[in-house]
């Protein structure tokens, strides 16, 4: 690999992460964002709605 190879390798590094950083990061809007975790919360959500599809779902990302 030559020296101008790794120039255009870095370039399009360079040019990739400004891209992704662009539309991610930069683009934000400064709002307060509210969250909640909640361990387990699909397991919850099966007993207490009886969702066994929900649990078919659950199943199938452990296996």
């Amino acid at each position: 690999m030559s020296g101008s190879d790794s120039a255009k390798y870095i370039a399009m590094m360079v040019i990739f992460l400004g891209i992704v950083f662009g539309s991610t990061v930069f683009t934000r809007t400064s709002t307060v964002r509210q969250y909640e975790l909640i361990p387990f919360w699909s397991w919850k959500a099966i007993w207490k709605y009886r969702d066994w599809t929900l649990l078919k779902k659950c199943q199938s990302l452990t296996i």
